[in-house]
């Protein structure tokens, strides 16, 4: 069930002018606004213009913490110390975000300022989506000098379960079609998908194939490939495998420039993944809205990780602190 009353927006800003605005509801963003060298302020964020449609079904996702579980959890389910955990089946029999309504996304999160950061936290009570143990999670908003946005997780259980968190901002760059777009990212490998976009513990090389964005492509250049999981969304609904120097380091993703403005986001991040979300259909506010309107760099651990022993491990044990970190800078 949805929670609903009065929202609190959060401005964050620099001595740059770069500002973001946070939404308690689904501790999302719904604004990260700079100012380019003519002084034209230049939007990144795509998302309604009222927070209160944040509501409706069809923008649940856009800008929010997702939690407890990133991604997709195969069949909606997992075993953990030698029992049967059944999980909220909201996509095709699979587990989705967390399991739709239960959802971090879904929830009303307190929130207060501390020094310069925004705070938001919320309690994912025994059970909730079906995952065991009450969780206590924080996410910290911050922006520094270098017009970053600083998003950190905290995360803490009373039993053992497992957590991937990440954010699900839209963005866009210049009002572009994002297949003309450019992208580069840190990987030559993702998780191979069975035909329900869930992946199963395998990986596959990307090398010299159309999922490939090292070098740097536009985003449209293998739209058109035959490629099924291409072909099925028209474009990347695709979890990378970062290559990364040490384990918990926020090391460098991605990013997606715009080459005539001059409009960048640099993408970096602790975790091992990155979904890179680019349809034509992301970002889509309504039927007059063009397609392929907007693209979602979000970092994570490896999709339906409780099922796959051979992705990095997402289990949280009890009264274990997890900590995981996602900056994305801003160019204009």
């Amino acid at each position: 069930m949805k929670e609903e009353k009065e929202n609190k927006v959060y401005t964050l800003s620099n001595n740059n002018g770069f500002e973001v605005d946070v939404l308690d509801y689904g501790a999302r963003i719904i604004s990260a606004r700079l100012k380019n060298t003519k002084g034209a302020v230049k939007e990144f964020i795509v998302g309604p213009e009222n927070p209160e449609d944040y509501y409706l079904t069809k923008f649940s996702y856009s800008g929010a913490t997702i939690g407890r579980y990133a991604n997709r959890i195969g069949e909606a389910k997992f075993n953990l110390n030698g029992k049967e955990y059944l999980l909220n089946a909201n996509q095709n029999g699979h587990c989705l975000h967390g399991g739709g309504d239960a959802g971090f996304h879904n929830k009303i999160w307190d929130s207060y300022i501390e020094n310069n950061s925004l705070v938001l936290k919320l309690n994912s009570p025994d059970g909730a989506g079906g995952f065991p143990g009450n969780m206590t999670v924080t996410v910290k908003y911050s922006v520094d000098e270098n017009n970053c946005l600083n998003i950190e997780y905290f995360a803490q259980s009373d039993k053992d379960t497992h957590c991937c968190l990440t954010n699900h901002a839209y963005f866009n760059l210049n009002d572009k079609d994002t297949r003309g777009l450019y992208a580069y990212i840190n990987s030559d490998t993702i998780t191979k998908l069975d035909k329900d976009f869930v992946a199963r513990g395998e990986y596959c090389d990307i090398i010299d194939t159309p999922y490939s964005f090292n070098p740097e492509k536009q985003i449209g250049k293998d739209i058109s490939s035959d490629d099924y999981f291409i072909q099925n969304r028209s474009g990347y609904d695709t979890n990378y495998c970062i290559k990364r120097n040490a384990k918990n380091n926020v090391e460098f993703c991605a990013y997606v420039c715009d080459k005539e403005s001059g409009m960048k986001i640099e993408c970096y991040s602790t975790m091992p993944g990155l979904q890179f979300y680019a349809t034509k259909n992301s970002g889509k506010l309504n039927e007059q809205t063009k397609d392929y309107n907007g693209f979602c760099l979000e970092p994570q651990y490896y999709p339906n990780s409780p099922n796959c022993p051979t992705y990095p491990t997402t289990l949280l044990k009890k009264d274990e602190d997890r900590f995981c970190a996602i900056k994305y800078n801003f160019f204009c």
